[in-house]
């Protein structure tokens, strides 16, 4: 009997889960690899629908490009300035406004194709899709194209979900030592419990802050060629997931970091690992603040329950007499109102 008691303590406690047991090295690797296939395949997928669309826009553009070049070419006549300017318009909204130039005579007749459906761009589109943070520059403009962009997110977003839980497990339970010695010291500095607790998740946020936005801002200023107000803008716009999309790193292809295809494919893929790595330690924050916050109310709830509950009691214990007292009185009165008996004079 006591062998199998031991045994089914052993089992228990083998399967208890520990802090160091929350998350797995493995299969955040697993996650990872599967997450990149996933971005290949995205990337294959989409190039493939709208590659074929967006050359045939640009054949077009450079058709009525090349014929208002040779007919007016010594002559500038307002209407044809202004049919111009609408297709120069077209041309840059569908992303087609780079085009290799030869030489000014063969300009037109020797552009080739630069345009955004890559498959560098078609796998940072794909990474943009399933981290939700949909920037808008580039999108799918067939119908093909965008019904794939459904299926696709369907089953990407919730793969990405899985892989940032499992990222922010391992950074959470990593980042515990370095918290708690920032409480520890904080806590010899301040001598307060309550301004202790305030101070170290303030401290906290602003180093995370630090290391995911204004520390990435830096290297945005260099491969960009923005300002850091505008690098700054874009980190905490991009890893917030709003993504609006006025500020979208790889775009300016004359930047000589993008002028080698390698170069281009590193700085994505290096992207792409920045995006994950502060999605997940963003999301641990908010959702650490979020739980405090929870739990500092049900706290503060209970403290007042619990106030309520001792105010009550002593009201009742003042107002009403003890139980003893109370029956006393009542015998008293009992007696009090009992009629003497009349004595009878002939037994008297």
């Amino acid at each position: 009997m006591s062998v199998l008691k031991s045994t089914k303590e052993r089992l228990k406690t083998f399967r208890k889960p520990t802090n160091k047991q929350a998350y797995s090295t493995t299969k955040v690797a697993v996650l990872m690899v599967t997450f990149f296939l996933y971005l290949f395949f995205g990337a294959i997928m989409f190039r493939s629908l709208e590659s074929e669309h967006e050359q045939t826009n640009f054949n077009d553009v450079i058709d009525r490009l090349g014929s208002f070049y040779y007919n007016h070419k010594h002559c500038m006549d307002p209407d044809d300035f202004a049919k111009i300017i609408e297709v120069v318009a077209k041309a840059c909204e569908d992303g087609m406004h780079e085009l290799e130039r030869p030489g000014e005579e063969t300009m037109l007749n020797s552009s080739t194709l630069t345009g955004k459906w890559d498959f560098v761009n078609a796998f940072f589109f794909s990474a943009t899709v399933v981290t939700t943070i949909g920037y808008g520059r580039l999108a799918p403009r067939t119908r093909e194209g965008r019904n794939a962009c459904i299926l696709y997110a369907l089953l990407g977003i919730p793969l990405t979900a899985l892989l940032l839980n499992e990222v922010g497990h391992m950074f959470k339970y990593k980042a515990k030592r370095v918290v708690k010695k920032i409480s520890n010291y904080l806590e010899k500095l301040l001598r307060n419990k309550t301004f202790t607790s305030f101070a170290t998740w303030l401290v906290t946020f602003l180093l995370v802050y630090i290391l995911i936005i204004c520390l990435p801002a830096f290297i945005f200023t260099y491969t960009e060629g923005w300002s850091y107000r505008d690098a700054h803008y874009f980190c905490f716009i991009t890893l917030t997931t709003i993504g609006f999309g006025d500020h979208v790193v790889g775009t300016n292809r004359r930047r000589q970091i993008y002028s080698k295809p390698w170069s281009r494919w590193i700085f994505k893929v290096l992207t792409t690992l920045y995006l994950l790595f502060g999605l997940s330690v963003l999301a641990i924050v908010f959702n650490t603040f979020t739980s405090g916050g929870e739990s500092k109310l049900a706290e503060l709830r209970k403290r007042r329950q619990d106030q309520n509950r001792r105010v009550l009691e002593a009201t009742n214990s003042e107002v009403a007499p003890p139980y003893d007292a109370i029956n006393t009185q009542n015998d008293k009165d009992e007696h009090s109102n009992v009629e003497p008996m009349e004595t009878n004079p002939s037994l008297a």
